[in-house]
């Protein structure tokens, strides 16, 4: 059977009211991915603009939920990271980490803007305040404190917790009220005019995560096998959700507020109608939950797990509907960006015609391992034709399959070589030098930090660095040329008027 390329006419999508259960039926089947540690928290960039911060081990990863490829990674921590959330902006983070360091980072740059100091414990929670001047962190030093950020000093420090606090959230409704949830089994609700508590709600349950409503008037809150939903000025509990069978490690709202989600260590995510508080949705997942999250807009979901892995699925509706568009970053080179920009979709007036000769074409080594999804070993065997027309289609190919991260990663110095040997010989030579730098780029981002410590890759380095030089100083000395030339043609252009 033929193998062909399939071509998706995007046409726009008009709006169509759907149910709650199509609603989450619209989820189609998940991108599984894998850190290097338990997934303690998830973060959607506010701003939709397709940043997620995976939070694992001692490190916070960037991801592009549009391509469901990484980005970048900061791992400028001492000890375990914490708690990594996106400014509404989407271009800066802050994040904790067991030593008690609070850190904002330049998401651009990954550079370090800001470090606080001041917890004697890990800080598992942290996050802007709304006037983003302001940072909130929560502590198991069972402190929790505001700090300024141009100063880098606490503000005000809360204590009262007997016991580790876990989460900490700023009433959406009552900005100078701070709740915060603890194993002590208690949720708090502090005012940051007076410092003081007002009012202390017995959960029963160590308590990991907190959800505000958007009216400010109650929250929902896990921990233990259940999720209660407390009204905040009596703090007498309304619902309570016992669906589970281990304990809640993370609740969730919409943005609208029409549905309310909780992850369990019973491997179990499931979704409820708040209008009735029934139960919509249920989903097993292959390990225990210990972080979920949902986008603003409701076109991506996450669900993160104790065993590193975390699964990202889009609502097909919502995306069509949406219709985002990927950030411009340069740095961001994910397989959709790439995908767009080489990819050639013909119009609806173009008419391919397939001759029957092109039935009995040659088969390379690599075809055969494409029809495996064998991305990595078809990758290093079009590379060992030593032709860079089928090594430029096959990543070509790759791209248009977005297998490239898949074929490029989990490689070591020797199985690095041929690569960017590739890259080295045909940067200047190349008919198409922006395939070849992106690529570039994406090698250094996933191996960056070890190349250079290579004495296999030395002298392809070497190579590279020098072809980079070389076209970086080819590009100047054009710019400086058509300076000129518009000098030039400006002062002709003046002469002929007068």
């Amino acid at each position: 059977m033929e193998f062909k390329k399939l071509q998706i006419a995007r046409k726009p999508l008009q709006k169509t009211e759907v149910n709650i259960t199509e609603f989450w039926k619209n989820f189609k089947s998940p991108t599984v991915l894998k850190e290097t540690g338990q997934i303690s928290n998830l973060h959607f960039s506010p701003s939709n603009n397709g940043q997620l911060a995976v939070t694992a081990g001692c490190k916070v990863s960037i991801y592009n939920t549009f391509t469901n490829s990484l980005v970048k990674s900061i791992s400028r921590f001492q000890d375990l990271a914490y708690s990594g959330t996106i400014r509404d902006d989407g271009k800066l983070m802050v994040a904790g980490d067991a030593s008690g360091v609070v850190q904002i980072f330049d998401l651009s740059s990954r550079s370090i803007l800001r470090t606080f100091k001041g917890h004697n414990g890990s800080v598992p929670c942290t996050k802007f305040m709304p006037n983003v001047q302001q940072i909130l962190t929560a502590s198991y030093d069972k402190t929790v404190k505001i700090w300024d950020v141009p100063s880098q000093s606490p503000i005000i420090s809360f204590e009262g917790h007997e016991d580790y606090i876990k989460t900490a959230v700023v009433n959406p409704s009552n900005h100078s009220q701070i709740i915060s949830g603890s194993y002590d089994h208690c949720v708090k609700l502090w005012d940051i005019r007076s410092g003081q508590c007002t009012s202390t709600i017995n959960h029963q349950a160590p308590i990991e995560s907190i959800e505000v409503f958007g009216n400010g008037g109650m929250i929902a809150v896990g921990g233990g096998p259940s999720i209660q939903v407390y009204d905040l000025i009596s703090g007498k509990s309304l619902i309570t959700l016992d669906n589970f069978q281990k304990t809640v490690t993370s609740v969730k709202l919409t943005k609208d507020g029409s549905f309310l989600m909780g992850g369990s260590l019973d491997r179990y995510v499931k979704c409820y109608d708040t209008s009735d508080w029934s139960l919509c949705n249920s989903v097993k997942f292959p390990g225990m939950v210990s972080a979920i999250d949902i986008s603003n807009d409701n076109t991506h979901m996450v669900v993160g797990m104790t065993t590193g892995i975390f699964s990202i699925q889009t609502n097909k509706v919502q995306k069509s509907q949406n219709a985002p568009l990927l950030p411009k970053s340069e740095r961001e080179f994910g397989n959709e960006r790439l995908k767009r920009k080489y990819e050639d979709i013909p119009s609806t007036e173009n008419v391919v015609v397939v001759e029957k000769e092109a039935r009995a074409a040659k088969y390379y080594q690599f075809d055969h391992l494409l029809r495996k999804f064998k991305y990595k070993e078809a990758l290093d065997a079009a590379l060992r034709t030593h032709d860079p027309a089928l090594g430029f289609g096959l990543i070509s190919e790759l791209i248009r399959r977005g297998g490239l991260i898949s074929a490029l990663s989990g490689r070591d110095d020797v199985s690095l070589q041929p690569i960017i040997a590739y890259l080295a010989r045909n940067l200047r030579n190349h008919t198409d030098k922006s395939l070849i730098i992106d690529v570039t780029q994406l090698v250094m981002e996933l191996y960056g930090d070890v190349v250079w410590k290579s004495k296999h890759l030395d002298a392809q380095l070497r190579r590279l660095m020098t072809s980079i030089y070389n076209e970086k100083k080819l590009v100047q000395n054009l710019i400086q040329f058509q300076g000129r030339l518009g000098m030039v043609l400006s002062k002709v252009n003046g002469n002929g008027s007068n």
